[in-house]
């Protein structure tokens, strides 16, 4: 039978300093399909996700029922989300090319491999631009998503709707130890 999470890897959202209950949220299951027959499964599983707090004990409930976990993204959080079926360059290079641009040490960050073979690259918002509405794309960076403030992603252990699961690359933990 085929994994449908890694309760494992799921919870170091939940134990890690800074990525506590409060930051946790229950995505749809992996395989779940709305009512007009859209995959869902890396959705929020309530619509009032970004002001609703999950207590721990829930959150771990809905892992043994086999659901997805995502992270509500802070005004501090930066994930730079890269998705290689719309990227023009590979993913080396994007994220060479973000480091040089940002001066930020990306190939060092706490690191995801989504799944479907992208990354979610964990990062800090230095503090005098936080709360600066940022945009989901830049020109020149075409198939990377910056997320912020308002935003989840999906977190590693979880499952994508095709099967794939969410990891961390190793040596790329943990997730406090982010760069600005």
């Amino acid at each position: 039978m085929a994994k449908i999470f890694d309760k494992a890897a799921l919870t170091v959202y939940l134990k890690e300093e800074g990525f506590l209950a409060a930051r946790a949220l229950p995505l749809n299951p992996w395989d779940h399909v709305d009512n007009l027959g859209r995959v869902r499964g890396k959705t929020p599983r309530d619509s009032d996700w970004p002001r609703r707090q999950y207590k721990l004990n829930d959150v771990y409930k809905w892992l043994d029922r086999s659901g997805n976990l995502g992270i509500r993204l802070l005004e501090s959080d930066l994930v730079f989300d890269f998705d290689p079926r719309n990227m023009d360059m590979s993913l080396e290079e994007a994220v060479t090319a973000l480091d040089i641009e940002f001066g930020m040490d990306l190939a060092n960050a706490p690191t995801v491999r989504t799944g479907s073979g992208g990354l979610h690259i964990y990062a800090q918002i230095p503090p005098q631009f936080q709360g600066i509405k940022l945009r989901n794309e830049i020109e020149g960076y075409k198939g990377v998503e910056f997320k912020s403030a308002g935003r989840q992603v999906v977190a590693a252990g979880s499952r994508r709707p095709n099967g794939g699961m969410y990891k961390f690359l190793p040596g790329k933990r943990p997730l406090t130890k982010r760069p600005t």
